[in-house]
Order: structure tokens, then sequence, then C-alpha cells
């Protein structure tokens, strides 16, 4: 701890950024308990030739 003037003085604590999310993400559901989240189209395309019975979720 600091101190000024015999008091003690909190460390400033920055506060995070949030970022802005302007890449579109695709859901996709393989199974009934499995959700994941790709960046692109050519992603989702991966997972669903890997995955023929894989539905986009919005």
């Amino acid at each position: 701890m600091a101190y000024k003037n015999n008091q003690r003085i909190k460390p400033k604590v920055s506060k995070k950024k949030q970022k802005e999310d302007t890449a579109p993400r695709y859901k996709l559901r393989i199974d009934s308990r499995t959700i994941i989240t790709v960046k692109s189209k050519e992603a989702l395309k991966m997972w669903k030739d890997k995955y023929p019975n894989a539905v986009e979720v919005d």
C-alpha cells in the first residue's frame, strides 16, 4: 500500500474494455449436448462436413 499524508492510497484499478465483435459468429449443434461457435464460413463448412447431421443454431 502506498501512503500520502499518512493516509493509505488504494491503487487504481483499470476497467476492462469490452471488445467489439465485428466478425460474425456461427453456432452449430453437432449433437444433442454439444454446441460449438465458429468464426468463419470456412470453419462452418468444415464442421458440417465432419458432422453431416449438424444444425446451425440462431
